[in-house]
Formats: C-alpha cells, structure tokens, sequence
C-alpha cells in the first residue's frame, strides 16, 4: 500500500527534483499532494472503481412524504441500483421525465409508493425523484459509483484499490509536467509537451480516457438517465 507522500516522493524523484528542500524544489508539497488528490479523483472517474452501497453520506436518503426529490451527495457519480431500505418493494426502475410524460402527463400529481426514480443533473447539482410521489417515509438506499469521501492528507493512502496505487503517479506527472513555469519547462517546453502527452497516455491505458457529453444533453455520460 502507498501513501499519498510516499507517490509524492517517487514523482519528485522521476522529475528529478529535490527531495526535502522546499526552497529548491520546482514543484511544492502542496502542488503534488493536489495533484495525487486529483489523480485518484480522476482515476474514479474514468473506470467508476469506487462502488458503493453502504456509506450513509452518499448510499442513504431519508424520505420524507409528500417530498419527491432529493439531492445526491457531490461525490456521487452514477447511481446504479435504487431501493427503499427494510422494505420488501421490488427495487425502483429509472425512468425519464420525457417518458413520463409521454406516457401519464398527470404523472406528477400522482402519489403512492415509489416505483421509479429520476436521475438528473442541472449546473452540477445532481438530483433523484421519486415516482409517484411518495405518500409516507423511509429510507432509500442507494448503490452508487463514487468519488473518495474525502481528500487525502500526505500520510494517507489512496482509497481505491492498492493494485492501482502505483498508476496515480502518471496523472501526477502529467499534472507536474503541464505547469507553466520557466523553470519547469527550462528552455525547451516542446520537451515538457511531449512528457505531458506521455504520461497521459501510460494513465490512460489503466483507467481509460473521460467520456464526453452525450450530444445534445448537458449531463456527463457519467451520469445516467
């Protein structure tokens, strides 16, 4: 298992860096803790590794009656399963509002138990609703892919699996070697460039290229209907 210092240390190391002078070092602790941070974020992302059905901050929601939507944690990706909790209700299918409107164009104004769900995102902000309106409470339970709960501190190791921990440091790297600093690029940023590339494609080939925008929608592909 790595620590958040110990990549650190390794990518001072292959960037040829000074270890332990921070007053000679081209990129600081802080820079590269940022971009470890960013790399297991990116990482998540890209190959959805964090699934998730027990954290209650991101896997559980109290429902409340007459109360149809809800907003889902920011460090929720995708949700992939949906289900009121201590229940014996089969779990709930998706559905889009365009169907729903399609098929019940009083769909909103209908109440009961919950047998679908709406998954959107509008500026961000990522949101569930229940289908129909939910008449009483409970809790709903939630299988999602997500990003890690929290950041990590230098002695901390990453939160996916020790397997990848190693294949951070390229993210790292094209992260350090994107900087624009004259003393970074030194006096030939074409170099700089090509190391950029490199390293984004060694982290690409583990945990695969970001998915575009679907056309015509403003969701992430990430993010499903």
């Amino acid at each position: 298992m790595s620590t958040a210092q110990q990549l650190m240390d390794e990518v001072r190391r292959t960037l040829d860096d000074v270890i332990g002078v921070e007053a000679d070092q081209l990129w600081t602790e802080a820079e590269l803790l940022e971009y470890a941070n960013d790399a297991e974020r990116e990482a998540c992302i890209r190959m959805r590794i964090l699934v998730d059905s027990t954290t209650t901050a991101t896997s559980r929601i109290t429902v409340v009656g007459a109360t149809a939507t809800y907003v889902l944690s920011t460090k929720v990706i995708s949700v992939d399963r949906v289900k009121m909790v201590a229940t014996s209700d089969p779990a709930l299918h998706p559905v889009t509002r365009r169907n729903l409107d399609l098929t019940d164009p009083a769909w909103e104004a209908e109440t009961g138990t919950p047998r679908s769900f709406i998954l959107e995102e509008v500026n961000t902000v990522k949101s569930i609703t229940l289908y129909p309106n939910p008449t009483s409470g409970g809790t709903l339970g939630l299988t999602v892919v997500r990003l890690p709960i929290a950041d990590m501190a230098v002695g901390d190791a990453p939160e996916i699996p020790e397997p990848l921990h190693k294949d951070l440091m390229n993210w790292m790297l094209y992260r350090a070697f994107s900087k624009q600093d004259t003393a970074v690029n030194q006096d030939a940023k074409t170099v700089s460039l090509t190391k950029e590339k490199f390293y984004l494609a060694q982290f690409e080939k583990v945990f695969g290229e970001r998915r575009p925008v679907a056309p015509g929608s403003s969701k992430p592909s990430t993010f499903r209907d």
